[in-house]
């Protein structure tokens, strides 16, 4: 919306406001105090330099000097990242008509006026010499990026048209590699859609993560180009695009209010090298596709790719909703409106697994009814105090703040707050100037402030003697005190520290911002690039000077490096905060160095968020680096977070976690790692070492090492999207090779109970052993590097790499805790019962339907008419047609066992119940708990006239249950040796279950279940399933879209 209102602006339809933009009459004091050049200018305006914005004069030539102006990072030199030439490049309102590409430069703002948007706009000659009207990195002589794509931080672009439809031929508008700390917000792009065009507005095709947030395109072949690590996007409207979104690739990709047009499709991911979408709050109108998937289970060579989660989004006037590679998964009803709520396509875990799941009954995703803004959860765009006037920014220059990385600004920076905080309700805005503000005490921000800063280059550095004991943590800045209420507003900060600061806490976050049941009447404080930079940066005195790298030696750590306590901690009396593209960073390298070399800089915690009473936001935002962990949520509640991202320290496990903190703090609940691998084996199962290919078992993984998420005794936690990446081990990256069986980290997620720790045994089976506890977690979405057990759920590891395979990354659709606090595994209850040691096979509901979607799992639901649906647990692969990862052979006798569960569409008298088993395996039907209460089974003939409706605890339920649709039910015993036949006879007019349990050595699921057109019919005989093992179809594959000219 505010992209469009721009765009009016724009267009001459609403009238500007009276006076100017703030941005434009402030007076500019700010500086960059470790150049050398003690004159640079960090604000330029283009027109400064030359650019009339006339939509007549070549301005390309002004536009790129006042880019580069400064002996700036970028252009010919060899510069691969500085923190010293930070600008902020203004385009006021007008066309500026440009003939060849805008090359961007390394820490540029690029800001135009957004009360009345500014145009850049290629002429009918514009010449592509690079990549797009704006190139954010260019390509170097060699063909390589001139910066690592996954190392560019620390810049932005908003409040800018981009006008491309003139040009013929292929053209961008935006070539954007990009990472962390980078935002392009609230633009527009026009695109033409006439024939001998091809155009695109935003062109990705690397990087490491990055918001996008309010953009609006208009036409072209492709709205966007997405290829990166992991993303958010927020609020992204199309109209008239051929396609809008073609996904090249990801590891993970959350897309949050995608809005599509009259488009042909609305998003494609159907390449070979997509890891997981999430997709939530969006609709597709008047579009022929709404979303392509290459997904097919039955045939793909790695588990999880392709995986999709869909989330309340509409498909409104859709000729097809999904399409799949063997045809239409959701197909157009009998309404022009499609509503999908809850729809899984991959890998399940409830919290055990994997089932393979493609369901779109409502009941995967649980909605935080508490966290939404009308029908969809609550986004909030940054302020940019368009109405503003400029006399109503404070000015820390003014409050006496020098901001040049020497004097004690801590009295000035205090004062410029508590004036702010005063004049508060007349629309004071605390700007501060960029600068290095060093504090030796901590700063203080009172309830009911706006602070905003310059260039991403604002920063208050915490440095001396009451920042430096560990033993004793101290806040840089302390937004609110203990019981304070009122609401903050911040943007476009850094906070950091100055040497050795190992008491640091650099944000301590205590105000609560008053709210009732209704978010739309009651708005959350927000952070929106609000950034913490620990080292590696001018003027830290943690750089390669003071902290390179030492992984000759063993267990080294300097005590001058150890540079923070916690990044962020979001303290118990806090409540109700948005946070936006925020990144809170210990840095692996040198920023300034110009071969970006490692250094060893160490940090305690990143993000503690121990809010008793919740409501907070974490949209798009990363943290890494961090010795004991990344993200930690205790005893909180309505948490929300769209692709978190993290990183373990590059040094773990030398040395090892959690030195140099080596003093547990009870008080904040930090990690036991003694009691955590206590457990562990020395040797990882499940195979031989197949990068060698000599039969040595494979090391286990260091589990020393940082956790990615815990979320320990909290309620009503949804992550739409997480990637926890774990790349190194002591700086070596051998151990997160593609396909290679040596990893770098044992775990990285823990879910349950806050006590208890390390109780297990660390097995994966579920063996009772659990720690209990209260907890209410889901995770869609998670993507795991380097990492062998990806999730672990009181002290039990539910999920490995082996079973979740995507590409690089390792990918689950979906894992959910909820722990009532009882006993056992799952808490009050759930599949797995307690045992004594024999292995336990739960089977968690779920459903795929061969080429139509198939419904099953919580919902109760069976497969839909006509479909066969499974569920699979253990080793899944081989029944699910898997068969190159493991093939189907006589000499498999030791792999895991399988769970199958079969829905049959047709009535049937009599159903064979085959197993070739020798596990121990008990199933029964015990009333379910209000959890896991089901619906009627589609499994049923239409003409049933008692469908089932019992369910086993945990298992899912109806027709997809071990219950027979229509009132059998029975339970089910293998023995050793087990009977080669059993029978289970349902209600003649009802459809009856199938229960199997398989080795390897058995059938791909296609040859053992019949499809619809060979089901039983009505009252005829039961099936007899036999059949060998086959190789699946060749996955399926599709061309990646070459990049635009």
């Amino acid at each position: 919306m505010l992209a469009t209102t721009a765009l009016l602006l724009v267009l001459g339809w609403l009238t500007p406001l009276a006076h100017s933009y703030w941005m434009k009459d402030v007076a500019h004091q700010g500086i960059s105090p470790f150049n050398t050049d003690k004159n640079y200018q960090v604000f330029r305006n283009v027109k400064d330099f030359g650019a009339k914005g006339d939509g007549v004069k070549d301005d390309t030539d002004a536009i790129n000097l006042a880019i580069s102006h400064g002996n700036r990072c970028g252009g010919e030199a060899h510069c691969v990242g500085t923190t010293v030439t930070p600008a902020v490049v203004y385009f006021p309102p007008g066309t500026y008509l440009v003939t060849s590409s805008i090359v961007d430069y390394y820490y540029t703002q690029i800001i135009g006026d957004p009360t009345n948007m500014p145009v850049i706009k290629a002429a009918k000659t514009f010449k592509p010499n690079l990549i797009g009207l704006l190139d954010g990195d260019q390509y170097t002589s060699s063909g390589a990026l001139k910066f690592g794509a996954t190392n560019v931080f620390f810049r932005q672009v908003r409040n800018i048209v981009f006008d491309i439809t003139d040009v013929p031929g292929e053209a961008c508008a935006i070539h954007w590699p990009s990472s962390q700390a980078t935002v392009i917000d609230n633009c527009v792009f026009k695109l033409s859609r006439q024939p001998g065009t091809s155009h695109t507005g935003i062109f990705m095709e690397e990087g490491s993560g990055g918001m996008l947030s309010d953009l609006v395109f208009y036409g072209g072949e492709y709205g966007v180009q997405f290829g990166n690590q992991q993303y958010t996007t927020r609020n992204l409207t199309f109209y008239n695009s051929k396609t809008a979104i073609f996904q090249i690739w990801n590891w993970g990709w959350t897309y949050k209010s995608i809005h599509a047009y009259n488009c042909e499709v609305g998003l494609n991911m159907s390449g070979p090298v997509i890891g997981s979408v999430v997709l939530l709050d969006s609709t597709f109108s008047d579009t022929t596709t709404g979303i392509v998937t290459g997904r097919n289970p039955a045939g793909q060579q790695k588990a999880s790719a392709g995986t999709l989660v869909i989330e309340s989004t509409e498909f409104k006037n859709v000729a097809t909703p999904m399409l799949g590679p063997v045809g239409p998964i959701v197909r157009k009803g009998a309404s022009a409106t499609v509503d999908v709520h809850g729809f899984v396509h991959g890998n399940v875990y409830t919290p055990t697994g994997p089932s393979v799941v493609q369901s779109g009954d409502g009941g995967y995703v649980n909605l935080l009814t508490t966290l939404q803004s009308g029908r969809g959860y609550l986004e909030m765009s940054k302020p940019q105090y368009k109405s503003v006037p400029a006399s109503l920014f404070l000015s820390a220059r003014t409050f006496s703040a020098k901001g040049d990385g020497v004097a004690d600004d801590t009295a000035a920076l205090n004062a410029l707050f508590l004036k702010a905080s005063q004049r508060f309700s007349e629309g004071v805005v605390a700007f501060v100037d960029a600068g290095y503000y060093k504090v030796t005490d901590t700063i203080y921000i009172p309830p009911n402030v706006r602070i905003v800063g310059e260039a991403l280059a604002s920063v208050i550095m915490g440095a001396g003697a009451k920042f430096s004991d560990m033993h004793a943590p101290y806040p840089v800045i302390q937004v609110g005190k203990p019981g304070e209420t009122g609401i903050i507003e911040w943007s476009d900060m850094i906070v950091s520290t100055q040497g050795g600061t190992a008491g640091a806490v650099l944000i301590e976050y205590n105000l609560a911002t008053p709210w009732t049941s209704s978010t739309t009447l009651n708005t959350p404080s927000g952070m929106w690039d609000v950034h913490v930079r620990v080292g590696g940066f001018a003027g830290s005195q943690l750089q390669l000077a003071e902290c390179a790298k030492t992984p000759q030696l063993d267990g080294h750590v300097d005590p001058k490096c150890i540079a923070a306590y916690t990044s962020m901690h979001i303290t118990r009396s806090a409540t109700s905060l948005y946070m936006e593209n925020c990144w809170l960073w210990t840095a692996d390298h040198d920023i300034e160095d110009y071969d970006n070399r490692q250094i060893s800089v160490f940090a305690g915690r990143g993000l503690l968020v121990e809010s008793r009473r919740g409501r907070i936001w974490l949209v798009g935002t990363g943290v890494e680096h961090h010795a004991l962990y990344q993200y930690q949520l205790v005893d909180t509640q309505d948490v929300w977070m769209g692709q978190i991202q993290t990183e373990t320290p590059y040094y773990q496990p030398n040395p090892p976690a959690p030195l140099p903190f080596v003093v547990a703090n009870a008080a904040i609940h930090d990690p036991d790692f003694d009691a955590d691998c206590l457990h562990l084996p020395a040797l990882a199962p499940h195979g031989t070492d197949t990068e060698t290919g000599d039969g040595t078992p494979v090391p286990a993984p260091p589990c020393r090492m940082a956790w990615g998420l815990r979320v320990l005794d909290s309620r009503r936690v949804v992550a739409f999207g997480a990637g926890l990446y774990s790349f190194f081990n002591n700086y070596n990256t051998t151990c997160c090779n593609e396909g290679g069986r040596r990893k770098c980290q044992a775990r990285i997620l823990w879910v349950g109970a806050g006590t208890g720790n390390g109780s297990s045994d660390g097995d994966d089976d579920a063996d009772g052993q659990g720690g209990g506890g209260g907890g209410d977690v889901q995770i869609y979405g998670l993507d795991t590097v380097g990492v062998q057990r990806m999730v672990t759920r009181a002290g039990l590891d539910v999920a490995r790499f082996e079973d979740n395979a995507a590409g690089f990354a390792d990918t689950l659709a979906m894992f959910r805790y909820s722990d009532g606090g009882g006993a056992g595994a799952l808490g009050g209850g759930g599949a797995c019962a307690a045992g004594s040691g024999n292995r336990t096979v739960p089977v968690e509901g779920g459903g795929y339907g061969p080429g139509v979607m198939s419904v099953a799992g919580f919902g109760g639901a069976g497969a839909g008419a006509g479909d066969v649906g499974y569920v699979c647990s253990g080793d899944w692969q081989a029944l699910c047609g898997i068969m190159s990862q493991k093939k189907a052979t006589s000499s498999s006798a030791a792999a895991d066992s399988v769970v199958v569960v079969v829905s049959i569409a047709a009535p049937t008298t009599s159903v064979t119940i085959v197993s070739t088993s020798t596990t121990v395996m008990t199933m029964a039907t015990p009333t379910p708990s209000a959890e896991e209460q089901t619906g009627p089974s589609e499994g049923a003939a239409p003409d049933a006239s008692s469908a089932g409706s019992s369910a086993v605890s945990g298992y899912g339920g109806g027709g997809v249950g071990v219950s027979a649709a229509g009132g059998g039910t029975t339970t089910t015993t293998t023995t050793t040796p087990p009977p080669a036949v059993e029978s289970n006879a349902g209600a003649a007019s009802g459809g009856a279950s199938t229960l199997l349990t398989l080795l390897t050595g058995t059938p791909a699921w296609s040859e053992i279940f019949p499809s619809a057109s060979t089901a039983a019919t009505d009252g005829g005989p039961g099936m007899t399933q036999s059949a060998t093992a086959s190789e699946p179809a060749a996955p399926v594959t599709s061309d990646v879209v070459s990049a635009c000219p």
